[in-house]
């Protein structure tokens, strides 16, 4: 009944198992903590590698079928999480004690369509979060597929969309559902070529008006 009823260890060389058929480990757990550790101890640079030649779809399959899953929760800092092949895509998480320096990463390097990162919500919405730096897009055109009304309204949220008539319209709605129709056309809806409600002539720094 001892915890190291059966043990292999090695002092001075290695352990290789070999399997044909099929290698199983199992843990019968009977109470709390009766865990499964694969550990490498000693600051050197030596690794615990993982790898399967295996050409299914699960030829690495890792779950949780009752519990949580926790992939790397102390990683350190100025350390980094990698997922993907650094000249393709990868994702980076890199924790650091610098808070300017901390960042998490997705990049395409070699995808070339207009969907080469994709992030897609099929019943819910995407929500973007931010509280003091905004959002950044840097380069091309911000894309908004053309659509019938505006989605239901919110409080407290304002709505920018484009309409589908032809050619297609951008519009504001805002969180009591009046739809404000920006573009008509070539031109600023309603203005003729004009940009219209500047208020007072004292309050106007720039007024463009043509036909």
């Amino acid at each position: 009944t001892n915890a190291a009823a059966i043990k292999l260890n090695a002092v001075a060389g290695g352990i290789d198992v070999d399997a044909v058929k099929g290698l199983t480990l199992t843990n019968a757990s009977a109470a709390g903590a009766d865990d499964i550790t694969i550990q490498q101890t000693g600051a050197n640079d030596s690794s615990i590698h993982i790898l399967a030649a295996g050409t299914g779809t699960d030829a690495i399959k890792i779950d949780a079928t009752a519990g949580h899953m926790l992939i790397a929760p102390t990683l350190a800092n100025a350390k980094t999480l990698k997922i993907g092949p650094v000249s393709a895509t990868q994702m980076i998480f890199a924790p650091h004690g610098t808070a300017g320096s901390e960042k998490i990463t997705l990049t395409n390097t070699a995808g070339t369509g207009s969907d080469a990162i994709k992030i897609q919500s099929t019943a819910g919405g995407i929500a973007l979060t931010t509280t003091a730096k905004g959002v950044t897009i840097d380069g091309g055109g911000l894309y908004l597929k053309e659509q019938s009304a505006a989605a239901a309204d919110r409080a407290s949220f304002g709505q920018l969309w484009v309409d589908d008539s032809a050619p297609n319209a951008l519009y504001f709605t805002n969180d009591a559902g009046t739809d404000i129709q920006i573009t008509s056309g070539s031109s600023l809806a309603g203005s003729g070529g004009s940009l219209s409600g500047l208020g007072s002539t004292a309050n106007v720094l720039m007024r463009v008006s043509g036909t």
